[in-house]
């Protein structure tokens, strides 16, 4: 999939490339056909080894000689256009765009829904190696980026020290943004807003040297696709989550991908490390205000905890997040981070608080010491 060194013109070469071979086909008179690996669940494949997803080797013909096919032919070299044109001018497109571009241009084109247009974006990324995002095909913006980092974008150079309000605003499209500079040890994702915001208010990334990024819940594609360009510059990720069912599917979902994105590696971050919270902090951490800090699981929560069980991700590690889901489940109970401030009598307190913490579990769980 796409690398550091991608940019505008080699993408837009790409789909030069496939426009001309298609016009030399049909002036030859022969059937055009494009083979790309098949987009469904019995060609994804969990590798315990490489803690990721992937796509497996089957293919699949779209040919220009079959009706069904021969549209979504004339879909993916529609989207290639639309693709080349927008970059060269540096316009986005949603999915959403693409659907009423599709529907709008010509009969052999309309899509019976957003699922089918949705479906050549798709056949777009793995047909060409390539993120939807680099093809100029934006996905949702969400998240923040804090610390000594320095982030160059195609039009500017930004310090994500100096950027004020939140800090550093995560874009849709992440692709073209180079790390020009990074003095910090480890990147800390963190899943919920408040926490972030307090370790920014407490001035703990400029004391300890580290960044931080503020998820936000499932962390969106920009998101996940940022931590992954940091593991590969060299900096540490260390996730921070709530400890729950759900949380541990965020952490997992930054290290492993899903199998949703199986086709889009760069996704993942498989050398990133979950700190916690985990099941070893109610007592190490929290265990003198375990009743206030400790929540009852919901119905749900319990259903969400059985189903953590048969994915594939929570039998690898030396069953590590089997035992951690399990305790949800004889337990019935769930923390979040806010119960951080549980611990304090004071707020000036909260930043001792948070500091122990961070500093313990990192060198616990990362072998950095802060």
């Amino acid at each position: 999939m796409s690398n550091e060194n991608q940019t505008i013109e080699s993408v837009f070469n790409k789909l030069k490339a496939f426009g001309q071979n298609l016009k030399e086909k049909i002036e030859k008179e022969e059937v055009p056909v494009v083979q790309h690996r098949k987009l469904t669940k019995t060609n994804v494949k969990f590798d315990l080894d490489l803690h990721s997803y992937e796509l497996g080797d089957s293919l699949v013909d779209i040919r220009g000689d079959r009706k069904t096919s021969l549209k979504k032919l004339v879909a993916l070299t529609f989207l290639s256009r639309v693709a080349a044109e927008r970059l060269t001018i540096g316009l986005s497109t949603t999915k959403r765009d693409y659907y009423y571009l599709q529907k709008s241009r010509h009969p052999l084109l309309i899509p019976a829904n957003q699922a089918e247009s949705d479906e050549i974006i798709k056949i777009a990324e793995v047909y060409y190696n390539l993120s939807r995002e680099s093809l100029g095909i934006v996905a949702q913006s969400k998240g923040y980026l804090y610390g000594d980092i320095t982030l160059k974008e195609p039009k500017m150079t930004i310090n994500c020290l100096k950027t004020g309000g939140d800090g550093y605003s995560v874009p849709g499209n992440v692709e073209f943004i180079q790390i020009k500079e990074a003095n910090i040890k480890v990147l800390v994702a963190i899943e919920k807003e408040g926490i972030y915001r307090n370790l920014m208010e407490l001035g703990i990334p400029e004391k300890l040297k580290i960044g931080i990024a503020m998820l936000g819940g499932q962390p969106s594609r920009g998101m996940r696709r940022m931590l992954r360009k940091f593991s590969d510059y060299g900096i540490p990720i260390a996730i921070l989550t709530d400890l729950n069912p759900y949380s541990l599917r965020i952490a997992a979902n930054i290290i492993y991908g899903s199998i949703q994105s199986a086709h889009i590696s760069m996704l993942s971050a498989p050398n990133a490390k979950f700190i916690g919270l985990e099941v070893s902090d109610v007592d190490k951490f929290f265990g003198k205000v375990k009743k206030i800090a400790l929540e009852p699981m919901t119905e749900e929560d319990l259903k969400a905890a059985q189903d953590n069980m048969n994915l594939p991700y929570m039998q690898g590690d030396n069953n590590y997040w089997l035992n951690e889901n399990d305790w949800f489940i004889k337990n019935k109970k769930k923390t979040e981070l806010e119960a951080f401030n549980a611990l304090t009598k004071h707020a000036t307190d909260l930043e001792e608080v948070y500091t122990n913490y961070l500093k313990v579990k990192i060198k616990e769980k990362m072998g950095v010491k802060l």
